[in-house]
């Protein structure tokens, strides 16, 4: 019989607060810039999306579900579709985010509304975009469309693999999103 790969032990509530700290930090030096490439935004929108996945749980598909009508301003929160796998139906859930998620999110619209403004036509509703070109199934899909969950997932690890690789001893990193958004037993 083999060895279960899940539960992956999860990263403990002060090691999560390091690397809020750092993806804050990294989103506000690349928003001070203004130089409007591609990069700078890519560090702000993961910046958004994985310190909205810790605060409030979601899974990548749920993050990348998340439509900008379903961010409550005013109240602070965010509308998420939760649909657990072979659990039951799907339900919706209102999570509160604190100050840093929000003033993330805050920070992303502009980086969104640049790259929404070279699509011809129609607004697109989710939060979250993609910022290039990307080809799906064969099709080339323009930037600007809605970020797949392998395309939150893949943006986290490719964060935690660039840590792994900048000399700061950020290796105990997880490459899994899943890690950092469940929360400790106990």
């Amino acid at each position: 019989m083999g060895v279960a790969r899940y539960p992956l032990p999860v990263v403990p509530s002060g090691r999560r607060l390091q690397v809020v700290r750092r993806l804050v930090a990294e989103a506000t030096a690349a928003d001070a810039r203004r130089d409007g490439d591609w990069r700078e935004s890519l560090l702000v929108r993961n910046a958004a999306m994985v310190t909205l996945a810790i605060t409030t749980g979601a899974r990548s598909g749920e993050v990348s579900a998340i439509d900008l009508a379903d961010w409550r301003r005013r109240r602070c929160a965010v509308t998420l579709r939760r649909e657990p796998a072979g659990r039951g139906p799907g339900f919706e859930e209102e999570q509160p985010l604190d100050g840093t998620t929000a003033a993330l999110l805050r920070m992303w619209l502009p980086h969104r509304a640049r790259v929404l403004a070279t699509l011809d036509g129609g607004d697109v509703p989710a939060l979250f975009v993609s910022l290039r070109p990307n080809s799906r199934a064969g099709v080339l899909w323009p930037a600007g469309m809605r970020l797949h969950r392998y395309g939150v997932r893949d943006a986290w690890r490719q964060t935690a693999l660039r840590w792994h690789t900048d000399g700061e001893h950020w290796t105990w990193v997880p490459t899994r999103l899943e890690q950092l958004r469940r929360p400790e037993a106990g």
